[in-house]
């Protein structure tokens, strides 16, 4: 817009100076003109005294003529016809005398016109003026100022019309953009610019903003999610500690009745409390542990060597069977070739596998587990595999989900928390590794947990 102004202004400004050249330089030319009839004039009075008036009669039709004598008088005087109407310059005697010698204009008498005057002094003492009516210099000015007035007219259309289009093709990838955020606002977190522009600038604007989107709407979406899991841990928490805390309460109740006094009933119900205390307390642990893993708690990280920590697990698993008959057979390999250190917390690591063994002897018990520690590139691989009846896929797809279950007990007749997968998940992720799952109905159950192996150089 303002440049469209700045072009009216220069325009208008060049079209006023060229206006007034035209008009100086006409006004120039009958300047001439006068000049050259006045000296033709006088050279002919001062050769043909008694020809002179005769001349200026038949010649200077279209000029005003005043003849004053030496004495004052006006010996000739002639008007000139002027739209219409004759008229002569507005001029007495005595200011023709006295503006001798000069070109001027000046307004008429008896015709709506003014006049280029020249005034000149001849050699016997008499004064000639010559005057021109401007009316053909008016028209053409008139003529000029029109075709002026037109072509800027013209002009600023033809402009306005470019710079409207101009304005609509630059700022439609902005109306998009504004769009775009209105239907954001809207509900409509999909909505995205289209990054087809024809301008590179404006381009790597809109890719700048999608990205920006979709940062915002990836950000969101985890909030959405960290939200709905916060919500939906603090349900399945309560519901979990229900369970053994309604125990607790209910054998105590009994006791605390009398009900039931015998030493045998006191010892049955003080080891019923025992049990749901000991796994109240390994739930608060669990849940203590996945809070500290959902805020990112930094780990207190060192070089661990996994073969030892694996070494440890399987030790401990073996030694905790409570029924030797039924109890899930583990063997190590792999530990023969020396440390693998990664950087990590060994507590947390030793947790992660002890997790999985866990895992193997509720839900495989009397299987046989083979716990396996090797180097693929730059990842020390731990694998716990196992020859139980495996898991059905919908089992599988959510087994590292947290307080899921595949069925109310396991299948050593013990009830599970639902949080052993999900820890050692969150374990593994916060040491930089990954974990997967294969396994299949009646094929066992393989867990590989892959970390990264600690710089040594």
């Amino acid at each position: 817009m303002l440049s469209l102004v700045a072009l009216v202004v220069v325009y208008a400004v060049g079209g006023v100076i060229g206006v007034s050249a035209t008009r100086a330089r006409l006004l120039g030319d009958i300047d001439e003109q006068l000049a050259t009839n006045v000296t033709l004039f006088a050279d002919l009075a001062a050769a043909f005294p008694l020809e002179a008036e005769e001349f200026a009669a038949e010649r200077e039709t279209d000029r005003a003529v005043v003849l004053v004598s030496p004495s004052g008088d006006i010996d000739f005087e002639r008007t000139v016809q002027s739209a219409g109407q004759a008229g002569r310059p507005d001029l007495s005697v005595a200011e023709i005398v006295a503006r001798s010698g000069e070109v001027f204009t000046v307004s008429g008498i008896d015709v709506d016109q003014s006049f280029r005057v020249i005034v000149e002094e001849l050699d016997d003492g008499s004064f000639l003026m010559l005057a021109r009516p401007l009316d053909e210099l008016g028209e053409v000015m008139r003529t000029l100022k029109q075709v002026l007035f037109a072509t800027l007219f013209g002009v600023v259309a033809m402009l306005g019309l470019m710079f409207w289009w101009l304005a609509r093709v630059t700022l439609e990838p902005y109306d998009e953009i504004v769009q775009t955020a209105d239907a954001i606002v809207e509900g409509d977190l999909d909505r995205r610019v289209s990054s087809h522009q024809p301008d590179p600038d404006v381009q790597r604007l809109v890719g700048s903003i999608n990205r920006m989107l979709d940062q915002n709407q990836d950000a969101l979406t985890a909030r959405t999610e960290a939200e709905d899991r916060v919500t939906r841990f603090a349900a399945e928490a309560s519901h979990e500690l229900r369970t053994p805390l309604a125990t607790i309460a209910g054998y105590s109740e009994v006791y605390l009745s009398g009900a039931s006094t015998d030493p045998d009933s006191v010892k049955k119900q003080m080891t019923r409390i025992n049990g749901e205390a000991a796994r109240l307390g390994r739930l608060v642990e669990s849940m203590l542990t996945i809070t500290r893993l959902d805020n990112q708690v930094s780990l207190e990280t060192d070089s661990v060597d996994v073969v030892e920590v694996a070494r440890a697990a399987v030790a401990d698993a073996a030694l905790g069977a409570s029924t030797p008959e039924s109890a899930t057979q583990f063997s190590l390999h792999g530990a023969d070739g020396g440390p693998l250190l990664v950087e990590g917390d060994s507590d947390s690591l030793y947790r992660a596998l002890a997790n999985l063994l866990v895992n193997a002897q509720v839900h495989a018990p009397g299987a046989e587990a083979v716990v396996s520690v090797e180097v693929e590139g730059v990842d020390a691989v731990i694998t716990v595999s196992d020859d139980g009846r495996g898991m059905p896929p919908h089992v599988a797809a959510n087994a590292f989900d947290r307080f899921f279950r595949g069925s109310p007990t396991s299948d050593s007749g013990l009830r599970t928390t639902g949080l052993g997968l999900s820890i050692t998940a969150g374990i593994v992720k916060a040491h930089g590794g990954t974990i997967e799952l294969d396994t299949s109905p009646g094929e066992g159950a393989t867990f590989t947990i892959r970390l990264p192996l600690a710089d040594t150089s």
